[in-house]
């Protein structure tokens, strides 16, 4: 349950303590009941229910579907019986009031007492019809918006300062959460947060997006591959990717549907080097490790005192200078190698 959820259940509720509270003690039948207080809470309840039986399913199940015969038949019906139902249950309180009044109609009396009641009970159930109407339309709108909006390739989100803002979906590589905060990242490398949380952003794109895990929601646009544990998807601009996995519970579900919607992209080799997993890159453990050690074996043989720097713009400019480093040290650190010199102006040289 969302928080607007929340919100909404936390109004009706408050809503109906008062409306009991305030039945018990301003309730026109109360003269006949004042040693009965019970039956003033009773007959509160009674007019809640009638009022949220038409909330409920009347409204949604007739009224919107323009089924209006039944509707009206229906409404009329419920209101009279309960209405029946709160007079009866003050009726011996009002005959014993007007037991030793002569000349008294009673049954006239009664008559007047239904009708007020009927016209009270009509009251509440109006105004909860048109407030369900109301927020049905209101829904209806802000579902047909998100609609146009998603057509075009746009959602609206509000960021945590400023003006709402447009994001093209098809930039928007994944989102994260953090605490009570959503991170929206482009492929661009660019991120944005907002306040929101994922189920939020799951029930406003629907089917433009995929829930992953507890902490991550994809989009289709920017993936590059996936198999049966993770997907990589674009992220950056130097032409990274990011590892995510998925949920083990949900790891079926996410694959059915990553099937349905990019089957192409299925065990497909990423292209894209620098891959990202938990925040570490490791592509290069992952392939051509031994590729570009003996590369820059060769280039150190062929340039002796070569550096780092060098050395990245000779070879394998498409990896990143921390991860030739990283296959310096490794060399280093085999024997196989040697810095001389000092850290600045020094190189390395076959041992």
């Amino acid at each position: 349950m969302n928080r607007k959820n929340i919100f909404n259940t936390g109004a009706h509720i408050l809503f109906c303590l008062l409306f009991v509270y305030w039945f018990s003690t301003h309730s026109f039948i109360r003269p006949y009941a004042i040693h009965n207080p019970y039956k003033e809470v009773v007959s509160a309840l009674l007019v809640l229910l009638v009022t949220y039986l038409n909330y409920i399913i009347l409204t949604p199940y007739f009224f919107k579907k323009s089924n209006y015969k039944n509707y009206i038949t229906l409404s009329i019906l419920l209101i009279g019986v309960f209405s029946a139902a709160e007079l009866l249950l003050v009726k011996s309180n009002i005959l014993r009031c007007f037991a030793y009044v002569e000349s008294f109609d009673i049954n006239r009396h009664l008559y007047n007492i239904f009708f007020l009641t009927f016209l009270r009970n009509i009251g509440f159930y109006l105004f909860f019809t048109v407030l369900k109407l109301y927020q049905q339309t209101k829904a209806n709108a802000l579902i047909g918006e998100k609609e146009i909006l998603k057509s075009s390739g746009f959602i609206v989100l509000w960021p945590l300062r400023g003006k709402p803002i447009a994001v093209n979906i098809d930039f928007v590589s994944y989102f994260s959460h953090k605490k009570n905060i959503t991170f929206i990242h482009n492929n661009l490398g660019k991120v944005t947060s907002i306040y929101s949380t994922l189920n939020n952003i799951q029930e406003y794109l629907g089917s433009y997006c995929l829930r992953i895990n507890k902490e991550n929601i994809i989009t289709f646009t920017n993936i590059i591959s996936y198999n049966e544990k993770e997907v990589a998807i674009k992220d950056g601009k130097a032409h990274t990717s990011k590892l995510l996995f998925f949920s083990k519970k949900g790891t079926e579900y996410i694959l059915h549907t990553l099937r349905k919607n990019v089957p192409e992209l299925e065990g497909k080799n990423a292209i894209y080097p620098n891959e990202k997993r938990n925040g570490t890159i490791n592509e290069d453990e992952k392939r051509g490790v031994g590729t570009i050690k003996t590369d820059i074996l060769e280039e150190i043989k062929q340039n002796p005192g070569i550096n780092a720097t060098k050395l990245h713009e000779n070879l394998h400019k498409n990896t990143s200078i921390r991860t030739i480093k990283r296959r310096l040290k490794k060399l280093t650190d085999s024997g196989l190698i040697q810095f001389k010199g000092a850290k600045k102006t020094g190189g390395y040289y076959i041992v």
